[in-house]
């Protein structure tokens, strides 16, 4: 039994791969950005279904947003972290009591409970909601991007408000 290999067409191959390479490098932190902000809706979305006591001062409720996008330490790709951001300030000021306490610490203290509040998972509940919805987002830059759609500045991606 003998066959033969034909080699033809490989170096088109090949040079399609290297240029989608070149473009997810080129391409990675818009599409990074595309996925976060969608998460960091539905991260806001969960605070806002969340029934909150007297003592919320409703700071945490639009906080989320992504940070910057980083390489990670081995140098092996890129992450966005998306998490509350900003302060708000609990205690009575009459009594001189005042404490600043970072939104992603109360975000946190919700999400796992404290020793005399139980837990409202509401980060793995947004998370698993988006994770379709992220995709598409990060999909949707990768295709116009890799399928000759004339690449991410035909989305209207920096001026349309993602930010």
């Amino acid at each position: 039994m003998s066959f033969t290999f034909d080699m033809n067409g490989f170096t088109e191959i090949e040079m399609m791969l290297l240029s989608n390479a070149d473009a997810a490098e080129k391409y990675t932190e818009p599409m990074l950005m595309a996925g976060a902000k969608v998460l960091a809706d539905a991260h806001n979305d969960a605070f806002r279904k969340m029934a909150f006591t007297n003592r919320s001062t409703g700071d945490l409720v639009g906080s989320s947003a992504p940070g910057k996008v980083r390489p990670l330490v081995r140098g092996k790709g890129y992450a966005i972290a998306v998490y509350p951001h900003g302060n708000q300030t609990h205690g009575n000021e009459r009594k001189g009591n005042r404490k600043i306490v970072r939104n992603a610490t109360v975000a946190f203290q919700i999400e796992y409970g404290t020793a005399n509040m139980p837990a409202r998972p509401w980060r793995d509940n947004a998370d698993a909601k988006a994770a379709d919805a992220v995709q598409a987002a990060m999909a949707e830059i990768w295709d116009n991007v890799s399928y000759g759609g004339g690449g991410v500045d035909n989305l209207d991606f920096w001026g349309g408000g993602w930010f």
